[in-house]
């Protein structure tokens, strides 16, 4: 059977909240629980389609129902004016509501589906907090119920929420109260259990909703010595809980979306330089790489230079050990890189004999700085890959440095057949530097010469 798609489930809940919402006014019936528990599945339906994690599904219940409440009642207000019938005006205006929360909610998701890292599993502590947001929805409408009957008459709820968001005052203390708590929280999450955790952030919004209410209900610091009712400063409370529950998911979902973004690009990172060691490696131990080396190992052995067989033995061993030594390394010294470009250089002139030169000019107090690894290198490597090398028409290669960046330069000599290449190398090392310092990597190729330069780090 064909899974249903994203427009019929939207469409479907739009059309039971228009039926509950008629069947309970014409039950003379409060409807509040039935649309909120409507909404609270509609929510969890969008996130399961959308592969979030439970934790990132829990605040967005608690979003959802909050601004669907406040975007109901400015629809009700709006279609009221139209039409007054008791029945329909409601039914009608939790039909539309519904439908641009349902689409809303289906681009939120959208926009953070696969979009900062890969779905955390669902744990305990996750799991728990998805049962307090459903909890704490139901609980703020059953307050709300309980404010539009007799018992709070005083001030209307509409009221009540132009005083709370005209007090300035009081939403920033309230946004950065949640601020540094959430930042307090995400440093003791992981050396606290779940039940302190929920403990913590119930009294977080607690406290935070009740110096809210008192702000607002003195007229903090606008006014002083303002009196208010008893009655008027729960209705405050209500709204302040209201407000801090917003609140709070909001910064939540910003704070998740920076760590997870960060996430990310770290392990992009590691993926990426994975790939590049992965290449670097595969270069030296390429089929081509190693019939060379043992044929010039062959030809050493043969001719009776069993010194220059050892020597050209260790400095192919030294190139191995400074790809281990440095797998994990993100910069390297100077110093340590053009040593490694020194033995890779020496293997090279025993294969290529007169057909390449090296020539380096680094300052001494450049030696210090730093460089990704095998940065260097990769350029020498991409130079003999790209151009013919021969004693008749030599490869020369010169690598200088004047105290921001390190240039490496080769003259060209085009070969009969190009060589493929993917890029991944000089991509990866053109992102690690933009990343580092803020700075690219400058190519430049004229008809004669090809010249890369480094920022030096």
């Amino acid at each position: 059977m064909k899974r249903p798609g994203t427009s019929t489930i939207i469409h479907v809940f739009a059309l039971l909240h228009f039926a509950a919402a008629a069947i309970c006014r014409l039950c003379n019936v409060g409807d509040e629980l039935v649309l909120t528990s409507l909404t609270i599945i509609l929510s969890v339906i969008l996130c399961l389609r959308y592969r979030q994690s439970v934790e990132f599904s829990a605040i967005v219940i608690i979003i959802a129902n909050i601004s669907g409440y406040l975007l109901g009642n400015g629809i009700a207000y709006l279609i009221k004016l139209f039409t007054s019938h008791p029945v329909l005006y409601p039914a009608i205006a939790t039909f539309a509501t519904t439908e641009l929360m349902g689409w809303a909610l289906v681009g939120f998701l959208n926009h953070f589906s696969g979009k900062y890292g890969p779905k955390q599993e669902s744990g305990t502590l996750e799991k728990t907090w998805l049962v307090i947001a459903v909890a704490l929805i139901l609980v703020i409408r059953v307050m709300i119920s309980l404010l539009n009957s007799t018992l709070f008459s005083e001030v209307s709820m509409m009221d009540a929420l132009g005083e709370f968001f005209g007090n300035s005052f009081a939403l920033t203390v309230m946004v950065g109260l949640t601020i540094f708590f959430i930042s307090f929280r995400k440093n003791r999450r992981q050396k606290t259990s779940s039940l302190l955790d929920g403990a913590r952030v119930s009294l977080c919004f607690i406290l935070t909703a009740f110096l809210s209410a008192l702000i607002v209900g003195y007229d903090l610091p606008f006014h002083f010595g303002r009196r208010f009712t008893g009655r008027h400063f729960l209705e405050l409370f209500l709204i302040a809980i209201i407000c801090e529950a917003l609140v709070y998911s909001i910064i939540y979902m910003i704070e998740y979306a920076i760590t997870s973004r960060r996430n990310a690009e770290r392990e992009k990172d590691r993926a990426d330089l994975a790939k590049f060691q992965y290449l670097n490696l595969k270069q030296q131990v390429n089929p081509h790489f190693l019939f060379n080396s043992l044929n010039i190992l062959d030809a050493l052995v043969l001719d009776g230079k069993d010194q220059e067989a050892s020597t050209y033995i260790h400095k192919l061993a030294g190139l191995y050990r400074y790809m281990l030594k440095n797998e994990d390394e993100s910069i390297v010294s100077l110093r340590d890189e053009m040593t490694y470009v020194e033995m890779y250089s020496d293997l090279l002139k025993v294969r290529f004999q007169e057909g390449f030169n090296l020539q380096a000019d680094i300052r001494e107090e450049d030696m210090a700085r730093f460089v990704i690894p095998c940065s260097v290198q990769l350029l020498i490597e991409n130079a003999t890959k790209h151009n013919a090398v021969s004693p008749d028409r030599p490869l020369n290669v010169s690598i200088t440095s004047d105290g921001d960046n390190i240039t490496v330069t080769n003259n060209l000599i085009p070969r009969v057949t190009k060589s493929q290449s993917s890029g991944l190398g000089l991509n990866y090392i053109r992102g690690q530097y933009k990343e580092r310092s803020g700075k690219g990597i400058s190519i430049e190729q004229t008809d004669d010469f090809y010249t890369v330069k480094l920022p030096l780090l």
